[in-house]
């Protein structure tokens, strides 16, 4: 798209925030770049700026210049801060189009702290991330720093899809995969497709198909693959809990990931006990109650630990 029509674009939203049309096509500009988005909020800021710089419908400095040189007698002032704003448009609109053109070569980050959030890659591939994690990232290669991240990757048979984490390397041409590094143990699991699992640069990596994991802990030179299907790996994004005939040792794991608290099974003679339950976008408190009425559990909160028996 020539920078031109990304003006006029952005100019029509700005001018009628209200029409629907209008920002919708923004909205499909804004998706397909990150840099699109650092160009629309540069632009987006000079308009509030300078009100007057809204009847800019193309990057004409000398045209600008003599439009607003007529309005000089009547407020010099003015005029220099509209003025500015015409040349900071041009660079900035000079930077898009820069940036657009060339192939990216510097690696972007986003982070997170309380809140889950998402990005969305040049190529339109997706990544949200949980709280307490951090990407770095450049077209179709990122690397999760720590915490978790779901990736939803565009197909590209040209060119593969690269994940790094904690030494392990996943290689994807179009599919859907949750990756989280907790310490020195890292933990995929596959939702749709199917990727290449193993230490970075392997040349005998593990197929990992959908509804299935694996993990890897560093410094070793394999992974591990898992059978069986768990799709509370994606717990933290869809707020479902799925346990089909889980041990409750291992369900007390689940809600202690999923719920930031400490959960340990107090009673070992129930530990082995499976469960066999849905919670949808259930407090942890709401989850408690249900097994405490529906299969005699009962729980109890000391210091920052909950104890079930």
């Amino acid at each position: 798209m020539e920078p031109i029509n990304v003006e006029q674009l952005i100019i029509n939203h700005l001018q009628s925030p209200e029409d629907a049309a209008a920002l919708a096509e923004l909205n499909a500009w804004l998706e397909k770049a990150p840099q699109n988005r650092t160009y629309f909020d540069q632009y987006r800021q000079i308009w509030d700026l300078s009100p007057e710089a809204a009847v800019f419908t193309e990057v004409d400095v000398k045209a600008a210049t003599a439009r607003f040189k007529a309005r000089l007698p009547q407020t010099k002032i003015r005029w220099l801060r509209i003025a500015a704003a015409a040349a900071i448009i041009t660079a900035v609109t000079g930077t898009w189009y820069w940036m657009a053109q060339r192939p990216s070569t510097q690696y972007l980050a986003k982070t997170t702290t309380i809140t889950i959030d998402s990005v969305m890659l040049e190529d339109g591939s997706r990544i949200v991330l949980n709280k307490h994690s951090r990407i770095k990232y450049n077209h179709r290669k990122v690397q999760l720093e720590y915490g978790e991240a779901f990736f939803d990757v565009v197909s590209d048979p040209s060119e593969p899809f690269v994940a790094y984490t904690g030494g392990a390397e996943v290689k994807v041409l179009g599919t859907s995969f949750n990756l989280a590094i907790l310490q020195e143990n890292v933990k995929l699991f596959v939702l749709t497709g199917a990727v290449n699992f193993g230490t970075a640069g392997s040349n005998s990596p593990k197929l990992v198909t959908a509804g299935k994991g694996a993990t890897y802990v560093t410094g070793d030179t394999a992974v591990q693959l898992k059978d069986r299907t768990d799709y509370n790996e994606v717990s933290w994004r869809t707020g479902e809990l799925r346990f089909i005939d889980t041990p409750m040792d291992e369900v007390c794991e689940i809600l202690s990931e999923h719920y930031q608290v400490k959960v340990i099974m107090e009673n070992k003679n129930r530990a082995q006990l499976n469960l066999n339950a849905n919670f949808s976008k259930r407090t942890l408190d709401e989850v408690l109650q249900t097994l405490s009425a529906l299969y005699d559990y009962h729980y109890e909160k000391r210091g920052d630990t909950i104890f079930i028996r």
